[in-house]
């Protein structure tokens, strides 16, 4: 029995249709597994399930709506807060398995990149809550 493994990279700073891709490719492989192996909860992948329910996933892989688990590295940052938003807003129960040992971005995170970011002033990088001192530390590792 031979396996296929469909490894989905964006080149460029998002966009670049992973999510739409992933999710074809969980329509077409069912019995798949969405690995989330880098970044965190700053993602935003939008899909559409052919009963017309659209949700753009952040803790989910892409392939949530049609019941592809996903499995969440560690190299990816979890927030507890922002996977509970998420998971309260889906209308399904979605399978997801933790790396036991993936950092954690907390509110402490949040606040104190916020900080940083406010400090900058005009030169700011960004969203502050995107990147969390534990993804930097991982990106540095």
């Amino acid at each position: 029995m031979s396996k296929k493994a469909f490894v989905i990279i964006g080149l460029g700073f998002g966009d670049e249709g992973k999510g739409l891709v992933t999710d074809y490719l969980c329509h077409k492989h069912p019995n798949s597994l969405v690995i989330r192996f880098n970044g965190g909860h700053q993602a935003g992948h939008t899909v559409v399930a052919s009963d017309g329910q659209k949700h753009t996933l952040s803790c989910f892989g892409a392939g949530t709506l049609r019941g592809v688990p996903t499995y969440w590295s560690n190299y990816c940052t979890f927030s507890l807060a922002y996977f509970l938003e998420e998971y309260e807003a889906l209308k399904i129960t979605p399978k997801l398995f933790l790396y036991k040992l993936c950092p954690i971005t907390t509110h402490y995170d949040v606040l104190f990149n916020r900080a940083i970011e406010v400090s900058r002033g005009a030169s700011r990088h960004g969203r502050p809550e995107w990147v969390s001192v534990q993804q930097l530390n991982v990106i540095l590792l």
